[in-house]
C-alpha cells in the first residue's frame, strides 16, 4: 500500500464509516479505505479531528508531519514495539568497531553498486564520455572499499564516489533545469530541492520500517 500524501492547505482529515476523509470548507475532497493506508504524510497547514489520530495509532498507521516546503517537522507513531532483545543486542554491537565498520562497508557498497547501474543504464543512451569516467571512478571506489580499516576513510571514499556520481547525473537533465552539483542549504536549484525532499520521505521510511520490527533508528551503524 502506498503512502497518502496531502497538500491540500487548509484542509482536514477525519474518519467516516472506516473511511479516511479528507474535507476543505465542507467540501469533500476524497475519501479513501484505512485499509489501504500504509502511511499519511502532511504538508503544511493540514488538521486531524481526535477520531482520526485514535483510527491512526489503533492501525498502526504512521503520520508524518512536514512543512509546506516537504521540511521535516515530526512524526505520529504508537507505542514502542516490545522487542527488548532485539535492541538489547543492536546496543552491544554499538561497542563492536569491527561490526560496525562492515556494516558501514555493506551500506556504502551497495549505495555505490546502485550509483553506477544507474549512470550506465542512462548512458546506453547517450554515451557520454564523462559519464563513463564517473562509472570508472565509482568502480573503482567499489573496488578499494574492503581495503579501507576505519569509519573516517570509508566516509572520504563515499563522498568522492558521490561527487562523481552527481558530476554526471547533470548530464542526464536538460540545460533548463540548471543543476550543476549536489547543494542542501539551501537547495539553489529545484533539481535540488527535489532531491532533497526525496531524501526526507526515504529517511522517514526508513526510520518507519526500523521501528516496526523493534530497532532503534537512532543506534545506527
Amino acid at each position: 500500500m502506498p503512502p497518502l500524501y496531502v497538500l491540500q492547505q487548509g484542509a482536514k482529515l477525519r474518519i467516516n464509516n472506516r473511511r479516511l476523509q479528507i474535507e476543505k470548507e465542507d467540501q469533500v475532497l476524497e475519501k479513501i479505505p484505512m485499509v489501504h493506508i500504509s502511511q499519511v504524510v502532511l504538508f503544511g497547514n493540514i488538521g486531524l479531528t481526535t477520531p482520526a489520530i485514535n483510527a491512526f495509532l489503533t492501525q498502526g498507521i504512521e503520520v508524518v508531519f512536514l512543512s509546506q516546503r516537504g521540511e521535516y517537522r515530526g512524526r505520529l507513531v504508537g507505542s514502542l514495539t516490545p522487542h527488548v532483545p532485539l535492541r538489547r543486542a543492536q546496543y552491544e554491537r554499538l561497542g563492536q568497531p569491527d561490526f560496525i565498520l562492515e556494516m558501514a562497508k555493506g551500506f556504502v557498497r551497495a549505495k555505490l553498486s546502485h550509483l553506477r547501474s544507474m549512470l550506465l543504464r542512462h548512458n546506453r543512451e547517450i554515451h557520454n564520455p564523462d559519464i563513463s569516467a564517473a562509472v570508472d571512478q565509482i568502480r573503482q571506489a567499489s573496488d578499494d572499499i574492503s581495503r579501507k580499516n576505519s569509519l573516517n576513510a570509508l566516509h572520504g571514499l563515499e563522498g568522492s564516489a558521490t561527487s562523481a556520481y552527481f558530476r554526471a547525473f547533470r548530464y542526464l537533465l536538460s540545460k533548463e533545469w540548471h543543476f550543476e552539483r549536489r547543494a542542501r542549504r539551501p537547495p539553489p536549484d529545484p533539481i535540488n530541492l527535489l532531491l532533497s525532499f526525496g531524501y526526507t520521505l526515504l529517511t522517514q521510511l526508513a526510520f518507519s520500517a526500523l521501528q516496526t520490527v523493534g530497532l532503534d533508528p537512532f543506534a545506527g551503524f
